[in-house]
């Protein structure tokens, strides 16, 4: 195996390999992956990172594909020969756009004076299963990545050496190197293990399963796929909820649903059977009441509501039924005489001196003519019960009627036409107290239903504007019109003026003062409501007069303030050989304020020295490691 381990190792070209004969304290990392894997994996990622206790310093390289074979190996060595260092090996397949495939990781130490097998499969059943920072994935399922280094393999022993020799042939019929699994107690066989019991190994114990989710793993057939029996008491689906689905506990019974008890009903009774209510039975329902003696309509009450006709004296009469039995016969007496077109009184006439009298209404205004009369008891069509109609063909004219003020007919029918009126309908007239100068007009009334109308068309004095017109009509014309002109604000130093209207046009703006340009003389000379903007300057206060000012301390004003300068920029106001443009020199003081010492200028620093780092321990191909 020495050979094949050499080839490979100078094929990866990731670190120095060692023969699985020297008595060292190291691992050898081997990496491979499955056929569905290895045709899309477009190059590797192998990281080796120490952990918490100080194992070897980070390594990170990434090889294509193309250039080694799978299986692909390196070592892992602690520095300083210290084998109670653990490390991280991390190995990550990339597709051909760089982006991680399968990330398979392992946690685990160094057994003193042994070398060791770490192997790590990448496998599509763990193709975008993303695990946290301390786990792995192994058969598609997150489980820990810590391995203890004692259970790794030796490297290169018989059974676990990989499953070939130097000829490249499998003489010991050995197996493939540890491959770490998750694996949980199965205590009911069946076929499911308790999440809690988790374990990693490198084969599966008796009494373990790979699969878990078994929600009670004292009951066999309560495992995921299970089917609910409708007991009232298991989950055997293992999905949070007991019985889902059923309607029932099975065994259980009740009462027939919208059945009742009552009377000669019977409810019946209803068994559950495999988690489903059977067909109710023994049930009898309400039936149409019966003069029996029986609540048949089983509502608690006993023969109510029968009854039936019979023939008496005085026509037909009613039976009703009590306690089962029919009563007698109740016909009615003799009563007094209704409009109803029965013979009340029993006397063989109908309606004998009850009718009523109704008039002829042609006009359909609810009032008929006197001189057109019928007797009944119902109004026949076109007959009404008021007479007093004085024109039946007229629908307006009747009593109590609205005259309309037309001049022609007497709508309330109390002999007189149009008395009340003010004014026939349609008339027209000026109104009353209608200005008529100037612009106004007086307007017209129009006489409606005998009354005169609202006023319309009048057109009434209004303010006098500035139009060469009487706007008021008061015979002048734009008498006393004005308006403000000038500026439309009197901010600052600018002020309103006034124009007047004459013979339809104003007049020139007197007293107006408008807007100016600024200056700087403590007025708001543009009238914007600012004083002195833009024209004033800005000084600095320059303590050591060297001509420059401390920048924070600006003012502005219109006459340069004494103890201030034009410029800013001093970055100490007590030293006046210190300002921008001053010459630097070398006294570790900033001169020219460019907030750099002695700049521009060679001075002779102390000399020092840095830490050279750290070994890594993992070194590329050709290159000894820490041993």
């Amino acid at each position: 195996m020495r050979a094949r381990l050499a080839l490979l190792c100078a094929a990866i070209a990731l670190v120095a390999c060692t023969s699985e004969d020297d008595d060292a304290t190291r691992v050898v990392v081997t990496i491979d992956a499955d056929e569905t894997m290895r045709a899309q994996v477009a190059s590797l990622r192998l990281r080796v990172d120490p952990d918490s206790q100080g194992g070897e310093a980070t390594f990170d390289q990434t090889l294509a594909a193309r250039s080694f074979d799978w299986p692909a190996r390196t070592t892992v060595v602690p520095r300083e020969g210290d084998a109670s260092r653990t490390y991280l090996v991390e190995a990550i397949a990339l597709d051909p756009s760089g982006a991680p495939l399968v990330i398979a990781r392992a946690i685990s130490g160094f057994v003193p004076g042994e070398t060791r097998e770490l192997r790590i499969e990448l496998t599509a059943a763990c193709l975008g299963v993303e695990c946290a920072a301390e786990a792995t994935c192994a058969a598609g399922q997150c489980v820990d990545a810590r391995i203890a280094a004692a259970s790794l393999p030796r490297f290169g022993q018989t059974g676990m050496d990989a499953g070939v020799d130097d000829a490249g042939t499998d003489p010991d019929g050995g197996v493939d190197a540890c491959t770490p699994a998750a694996t949980y107690a199965d205590e009911d066989g069946d076929g499911f293990g308790d999440p809690a019991t988790l374990e990693t190994s490198c084969t599966v114990p008796d009494g373990r399963v790979t699969r878990a989710g078994d929600c009670d793993d004292t009951c066999d057939t309560c495992r995921p796929e299970g089917v609910e029996v409708c007991d009232g008491e298991r989950d055997e689906d293992c999905d949070g909820t007991a019985d889902e689905g059923c309607a029932c506990t099975t065994g259980a019974s009740r009462a027939c649903p919208g059945a009742s008890d009552v009377g000669e009903c019977v409810a019946g009774t209803q068994r559950c059977v495999e988690g489903t209510w059977s067909v109710c039975g023994d049930r009898v329902d309400p039936l149409p009441e019966t003069c029996d003696g029986g609540d048949e309509d089983c509502d608690g009450r006993v023969d109510e509501g029968l009854q039936r006709a019979c023939e008496g004296a005085c026509g037909t009469g009613t039976e009703t039924c009590r306690a089962g039995e029919w009563q007698g016969c109740t016909v009615r007496a003799p009563r007094a005489e209704t409009c109803n077109g029965m013979d009340d009184d029993c006397d063989g006439s109908t309606d004998e001196g009850v009718q009523s009298t109704f008039y002829r209404d042609a006009d359909a205004d609810t009032y008929g003519a006197a001189t057109q009369t019928a007797l009944g008891c119902r109004a026949p069509a076109g007959y009404v019960t008021r007479a007093g109609d004085c024109d039946d063909t007229c629908r307006t004219c009747r009593p109590g009627g609205r005259e309309t003020c037309d001049g022609r007919l007497d709508e309330d029918c109390n002999g007189t036409v149009d008395q009340g009126c003010a004014c026939t309908a349609g008339a027209t007239r000026a109104c009353p107290g209608g200005v008529d100068t100037g612009e106004c007009s007086a307007g017209t009334q129009t006489c409606t239903g005998g009354t005169w109308g609202t006023c319309t068309g009048a057109v009434e004095p209004a303010a006098e504007t500035c139009n060469a017109r009487d706007d008021d009509c008061d015979a002048r014309v734009d008498e006393g019109v004005q308006r403000a002109c000038g500026p439309m604000t009197e901010v600052g130093v600018c002020r309103r003026g006034t124009q007047a209207c004459s013979a339809g046009a104003w007049g020139t703006c007197s007293g107006a003062v408008s807007a100016g340009t600024e200056s700087c003389n403590a007025l708001d000379d543009d009238c914007d409501g600012t004083t002195d903007e833009g024209v004033r300057t800005t000084f600095y206060a320059d303590a050591d007069d060297d001509g420059y000012g401390v920048t924070s301390s600006a003012i502005q004003a219109c006459m340069r303030p004494s103890g201030y300068a034009t410029q800013g920029g001093d970055c100490d106001d007590a030293r006046d050989d210190v300002r921008p443009g001053a010459t630097e020199t070398c006294d570790g003081i900033d001169q020219d304020c460019d907030e750099r010492v002695d700049d521009g200028i060679t001075c002779m620093p102390d000399a020092g020295a840095r830490d050279a780092g750290t070994s890594t321990g993992v070194m590329d191909a050709g290159v000894p490691d820490d041993e």
